[in-house]
């Protein structure tokens, strides 16, 4: 302090100096342990008087310098402004070094980054991570404190705008968007908050409608089950969104060449007449109704192979001579058949000899009526399959 005498007046001048720092030098702004206020900052520090050069890093780890890296810089440089800084939060490192006597000694500091999350906005609704409920839905945010317009994206990948794209939306706080898949993929939505002239997002992950999910579902006959006739019942689980079904049954995939029901209404079973029983693809189509819209599900059967194994006759064996006017036939059973039959005549297909109507599942019947006169006689095993009577024919010499 230093007083002076003026006139008879004394008055008072205060000086204020800095003790000489001998030591490295150290950041006096901003201060240690602080929260940064943006994802630029400027570094000041106090000199060092023993120092040559100084060096700042700025990173993500004690000592690291993912974010800044000056390099040497001269005794009369006393700040460092860094850019690009993180704005979420985290913790920043800062390390300044001072070169005193060949060896650079440093000063570490720790700040936590500016957190500008505030700033944007936050999808509310639909639920983050939710099912949609269809191909237009509304989308709701929250307003961020430091937005003054929004834009709201919808892709088919992250930060994706393949299915939507509204532009600058100026400061409203929702939006339905259209055109969104109805296949159960994901949906990645990005709302976009713009922040003193700077689009800041926040990405979100749905998953899309699925209208399949939502139809009629077959449940019998098994999907992909082999069918056990030329009449098949079908039946299927009432779908959420579903009103009415339709039912087409055909030969090629989403075909209607042996079935088409037609608009069945709510009903959930129908039965099916003039399937093929040769074994090949059968396809089915099961429709429902939701939104006014008809969405399909679809099978593939296979149609019952009725000729496949048919009942065989063992014995007496086939083309061989019989012995007097009776003889008792064996045969082996067909999987798929629920009966049998039995024709002996004198001509292909013939029962002059015998007819043994419907045996039912046995697998043997006697026959005593036959001619024994030498003659060729023709027998038939029918096997009752699938709704229809499938037969194999053998002959035989009638023995004296």
């Amino acid at each position: 302090m230093r007083l002076t005498n003026i006139g008879g007046t004394t008055t008072y001048t205060d000086y204020t100096y800095s003790a000489l720092n001998n030591g490295p030098a150290f950041i006096t702004s901003p201060v240690n342990n602080g929260t940064l206020t943006g994802s630029s900052a400027t570094f000041q520090w106090r000199a060092s008087a023993t120092a040559t050069a100084y060096w700042i890093d700025v990173g993500s780890a004690a000592g690291g310098n993912q974010f800044y890296q000056s390099g040497s810089l001269p005794t009369t440089t006393l700040s460092a402004t860094v850019n690009a800084l993180p704005v979420n939060g985290s913790t920043v490192y800062v390390t300044l070094y001072s070169l005193i006597s060949g060896s650079w000694v440093s000063n570490a500091y720790t700040y936590t980054a500016y957190n500008n999350a505030a700033n944007k906005g936050v999808i509310t609704t639909p639920a983050p991570s939710s099912t949609l409920t269809g191909s237009s839905v509304s989308f709701t945010w929250t307003a961020g404190t430091g937005a003054t317009a929004y834009w709201i994206d919808a892709g088919s990948v992250a930060g994706g705008s393949q299915y939507y794209q509204s532009g600058n939306l100026g400061n409203v706080l929702t939006k339905t968007v259209t055109g969104l898949p109805t296949d159960g993929s994901a949906v990645y939505v990005t709302l976009y908050s713009l922040v003193s002239g700077t689009w800041l997002s926040n990405a979100y992950t749905y998953t899309a409608y699925n209208v399949a999910g939502a139809g009629g579902v077959i449940t019998t006959p098994a999907p992909a089950s082999t069918l056990t006739g030329s009449s098949v019942t079908f039946n299927w689980t009432a779908g959420a969104g579903a009103s009415a079904y339709w039912l087409d049954v055909g030969s090629t995939a989403g075909g209607n060449q042996i079935y088409q029901s037609g608009n069945l209404g709510n009903v959930l079973t129908v039965t099916v007449n003039g399937l093929p029983t040769d074994g090949s693809p059968v396809y089915v189509t099961l429709y429902s109704l939701i939104g006014g819209v008809w969405s399909g599900n679809a099978y593939t059967y296979t149609a019952l192979n009725a000729s496949g194994g048919l009942a065989v006759i063992q014995s007496p064996t086939p083309s061989s001579t019989l012995s007097g006017n009776a003889a008792t036939f064996t045969w082996s059973a067909d999987t798929n058949a629920s009966a049998y039959w039995l024709d002996i005549g004198s001509a292909p297909g013939g029962n002059q000899y015998y007819q043994s109507g419907n045996l039912g599942n046995v697998l043997t019947t006697s026959v005593y009526t036959l001619p024994a006169d030498s003659s060729t006689i023709y027998v038939t095993l029918y096997s009752y399959v699938g709704g229809q009577w499938l037969s194999n024919a053998y002959t035989y010499v009638s023995g004296p």
